[in-house]
């Protein structure tokens, strides 16, 4: 960026231009963008005065930049330009150099495998004689004169040799990897050179007119892109005392280039990229369908532009804006946001950054449920109402009971006064078994067009608990969904406190003391006609 500090002299007016240093004091985080607020002190001279901030991101949204002034007395903003700047691509000498390398290392490998085709030469040599050797010493030891003088000699030389041009060969292929390595390396560079665009930057350039010389407070804000951030939870849960903390927390990811750094920083819900401006229905057309006969046509493209600009007038944004909670709130009348306690870093790259929110503690009424025809666990679960005075967003949950890391959960959006039951995990203490005890079939007589299976099921639930505990337990019975297949002489021991006779669901609610068990049993028939067979009972 060009230095502007220069002196104008426009219709005998002066004009001063000058770059100015500003500092990020504020981020507001939206769940796509960001609203980042910059400060700089600024003294203006009497006349027209051109300030420029440079240095500023691609990312930058032209049309959100906005500009106030503090302690301005008379101090007129008369414009604000965005302008682009593409920066220089990297030297063609830088990319001469790398090229020079690679060719002196390529040049390297050369000579190595030259080394390595000669050693492999001297090697296949040495090899033959020893072979001529081991014919030689056969034929004598045949005819009874064996000279083992002249072998041992023979073979101690070719063994000495051999031992050195393998040791050379594996020198030479450890070398000629290496530089095969360094060479891959430098064309990456290389590569990367050449097909890399010019960087780019923005600048903002404001013109303001004094009546004096005067100092002012100038405040810059903009959107900018590549932001994103979402919540995640620590719910502690104390069975015993009935009571949940949730620690609220937020990533906050940003790659915009600038660096974020002892900012404040406001996580918000509001989405400043949607249109502000509510659809409009329109006739909802129907016809009888007719067949007609195609007819091949062009649309020029101005029609075609038409279209799809009405196409796109009808569509709805069903997208759901994600969003955040803090240390301190503030509700705004289509939105909330939630200002993030003390300064904060969020630096530009792939990590995130986590900052705490708050911290709530909920009464919670603490259930423990089970469905032992589908899983073999009894799960706690804690009924609580979201009593803050902030939503709580979609995200992802660790779930720690007395202390204990139980797993993870999804939690669900929570608006303020909601209620929701929180899954808590597995609890240990208490064991459910569901077994088929008896099935019988109970069609007697050749006459009989009927089939007859009855069934029999026990349910054990055994509370090793030092608590007696509340246990919701859930099951069912088979549905018929025709007329032929009846499902009868039905059983329940107990009675379920619930019997959703639509879809058969059944639940009991059970107390139990530390150390009890009791068993449940569910008894019924399945009646269909003879020779036929029921998908889905066994």
């Amino acid at each position: 960026m060009f230095k502007k500090i220069a002196l104008l002299l426009l219709t005998a007016t002066a004009v001063f231009a000058a770059d100015i240093k500003t500092q990020i004091v504020e981020v507001v985080v939206y769940p796509r963008v960001a609203m980042v607020q910059r400060q700089a002190t600024v003294r203006l001279q009497q006349g027209l005065n051109e300030v420029t901030i440079p240095g500023l991101p691609a990312l930058l949204q032209d049309e959100s930049v906005y500009a106030k002034l503090d302690g301005a007395d008379g101090v007129q903003l008369e414009d604000v330009i965005v302008e682009r700047w593409f920066l220089e691509k990297p030297e063609e000498g830088q990319v001469r150099k790398l090229s020079d390398e690679i060719a002196d290392l390529e040049k390297q490998n050369k000579l190595l495998e030259g080394e390595r085709k000669s050693l492999g030469a001297q090697e296949t040599f040495l090899t033959s004689i020893q072979s001529t050797q081991s014919t030689q010493a056969g034929q004598q030891v045949a005819s009874g004169r064996p000279n083992t003088g002249a072998w041992a000699s023979s073979m101690a030389y070719i063994g000495e040799n051999l031992g050195k041009i393998y040791e050379q060969i594996i020198e030479i292929d450890i070398k000629h990897n290496e530089t095969k390595a360094k060479i891959e390396v430098l064309k990456k560079q290389m590569n990367e050179m050449q097909s890399a665009k010019p960087r780019e930057e923005k600048s903002i350039a404001l013109s303001l007119r004094a009546p004096k010389a005067v100092t002012v407070q100038l405040t810059v804000s903009y959107l900018i892109g590549d932001v994103s951030w979402s919540p995640s939870y620590e719910i502690r849960a104390t069975p015993q005392s009935g009571q949940v903390e949730v620690v609220y927390s937020a990533h906050v990811r940003q790659k915009t280039g600038e660096e974020w750094e002892n900012v404040d920083l406001i996580l918000s819900t509001a989405a400043p990229q949607r249109s502000a401006t509510a659809p409009e229905l329109r006739p909802w057309d129907v016809r009888l369908w007719e067949e007609r006969p195609v007819t091949a046509y062009k649309l020029s493209r101005k029609t075609a532009e038409m279209a799809l600009q009405q196409d796109a007038t009808g569509v709805l944004d069903m997208a759901v804006a994600a969003a955040p909670p803090p240390t301190v709130l503030a509700h705004k009348s289509i939105s909330a946001q939630f200002a993030v306690s003390g300064k904060r870093d969020v630096y530009s790259g792939e990590e995130a950054a986590k900052v705490l929110i708050t911290r709530e503690t909920f009464s919670a009424e603490m259930a423990y449920v089970t469905i032992p025809k589908l899983s073999p666990f009894v799960y706690l679960q804690g009924k609580l109402t979201n009593s803050s005075a902030y939503p709580l967003l979609p995200g992802v949950a660790l779930v720690y009971v007395d202390g204990d890391f139980v797993g993870r959960s999804e939690f669900a959006a929570l608006a303020p006064g909601e209620k929701v039951d929180l899954s808590l995990g597995i609890d240990e203490g208490m064991k459910v078994k569901h077994e088929l005890v008896k099935k019988f079939d109970s069609t007697a007589g050749m006459l009989n067009k009927k089939h007859e299976v009855e069934y029999d099921y026990r349910i054990t639930v055994e509370n090793y608990k030092t608590q007696a505990v509340r246990l919701t337990l859930m099951d069912q019975l088979p549905r018929s969904l025709q007329e032929e297949l009846k499902i009868e002489d039905i059983k329940l021991v107990p009675q379920p406190q619930e019997w959703n006779r639509e879809n058969q669901k059944l639940e009991w609610t059970l107390e139990l003391k530390p150390r009890e068990k009791k068993e449940l049993t569910i008894h019924f028939k399945a009646s269909y006609p003879r020779g036929r067979q029921v998908a889905g009972l066994d």
